[in-house]
């Protein structure tokens, strides 16, 4: 049985800036000197904890889904993280499951925040 390799990733977050986010974790994925099956983003990596989900959120085909399916491409493993989605006019903290040929899966988180008001969004 082979050892299954995993890539945490943690950084400080860019308040509701998804390109220096984007910019921030590539510099870290770069920095990985072995080859993971797996890199884990922190939850919501590409704006941080916001209740602005009008200002941040995206579609599902939005940039920062794109950059997961580009990074899990050119490390050759699966990416995780979550990301603040629009979807049907309402906002989701949506958890992919990227693999390298650009296939995924999504999950919606369910047990929300309340101290947070993440409930409200």
């Amino acid at each position: 049985m082979n050892d299954l390799k995993v890539s945490l990733i943690q950084s400080d977050i860019a308040w509701e800036n998804p390109d220096k986010n984007l910019e921030n974790f590539g510099k870290k994925l770069e920095q990985i000197t072995d080859t993971p099956d797996l890199i884990v983003l922190p939850e919501m990596f590409s704006t941080g904890f916001t209740m602005n989900v009008d200002k941040c959120a995206e579609e599902e085909n939005g940039k920062v889904v794109s950059w997961l399916k580009d990074q899990a491409q050119r490390n050759n493993c699966v990416i995780a993280g979550s990301v603040l989605i629009e979807d049907n006019d309402r906002y989701f903290n949506r958890f992919f499951w990227m693999r390298p040929d650009g296939t995924y899966e999504t999950y919606n988180k369910r047990h929300l925040f309340r101290m947070g008001n993440e409930h409200k969004t």
